[in-house]
């Protein structure tokens, strides 16, 4: 018993020093000179064809699961609809409804089209790996798509992703970004909830309350709007939040480098003293319960993982 205690007052003392040092160190980061990089028009010949007709037309009978939430809300507070895929495109319309699948959920894998996708991404990206080929800390060790269909006026909030290199590019539609380095993380009034790997804001960022969150008045805000066939590179830890101006496709390609281990240890420690701080949790397993039966869950399990 004596043993129990000493363990979670050191564990607790542990972390909480720790995070709160490197909090200390996160809200005031320098930019460490990683940008985001637009890459206009370059429209890859293999994904041409990658459209609405097509996707409903070579896919429409997947069964898909679709998050539903309120506008430029935290993805994970809404709800989950299962639906065909050409039921979702003839509803791309519902600013409600938006099909986005990462992590987890790989859907480019299940309708087959991820092997192609990762060879087209691995020649654009060719450079990433003459440059870091001869470091074992900069190798490339894992690849990961995610994958994005939404229509005009659907929006994902004000977040951070901690992905090593991500790049999101538009296969069809047209999009708004906005970014802010994470040197002003102070000013971005983080959400108390633990989601692994990112982080949320508070705010509206449509309409943002000035009262409310004075100090994001004076943040630089890049902006930028992504067309068919254009490609931005979105560094680790820049804040971001993306609207669809139009019915968009877009794929985001994830490399992961050996050094990103550093980033799962530190999430790990985050997530220990976000839970000794009684910040809300991520529960994916109880999203899913409250939203689909035991049988559609079953079912989406064994699309997941055949």
């Amino acid at each position: 018993m004596i043993w129990g205690v000493f363990v979670f007052v050191f564990v607790f003392v542990f972390t909480s020093v720790w995070y709160k040092k490197y909090m200390s160190t996160h809200n005031q980061i320098k930019n460490d000179g990683d940008v985001p990089i637009l890459y206009k028009g370059m429209k890859f010949d293999a994904f041409k064809n990658y459209n609405l007709e097509y996707f409903k037309k070579a896919h429409g009978e997947v069964n898909i699961y679709v998050l539903k939430t309120k506008l430029n809300s935290v993805d994970m507070n809404g709800g989950i609809r299962k639906m065909k895929l050409r039921e979702y495109c003839d509803a791309i319309e519902d600013k409600e409804l938006y099909f986005k699948t990462e992590d987890g959920y790989d859907f480019l894998k299940i309708i087959g089209l991820k092997q192609k996708v990762s060879r087209v991404f691995d020649t654009f990206l060719k450079d990433v790996y003459e440059r870091d080929k001869n470091t074992i800390k900069d190798m490339v060790v894992y690849k990961d798509c995610s994958f994005w269909m939404g229509g005009k006026g659907t929006t994902t909030g004000w977040h951070t992703d901690r992905d090593d290199l991500s790049y999101l590019y538009v296969l069809q539609g047209k999009k708004r970004i906005q970014l802010v380095s994470p040197e002003f993380n102070g000013r971005m009034y983080e959400k108390k909830l633990f989601s692994f790997g990112a982080r949320w804001s508070e705010m509206d960022f449509q309409q943002v309350d000035y009262e409310t969150y004075p100090l994001f008045k004076d943040v630089p805000v890049m902006t930028y709007t992504l067309e068919a066939g254009d490609c931005m590179y979105i560094p680790k830890d820049w804040w971001h939040c993306v609207e669809n101006l139009e019915p968009t496709i877009g794929i985001t390609y994830k490399l992961f480098r050996f050094r990103h281990i550093k980033t799962l240890l530190s999430e790990c420690i985050r997530k220990g003293y976000s839970i000794l701080k009684g910040h809300e949790m991520f529960d994916i397993s109880k999203l899913l319960k409250s939203n689909l039966s035991e049988e559609e869950i079953e079912e989406m399990k064994k699309q997941l993982f055949p």
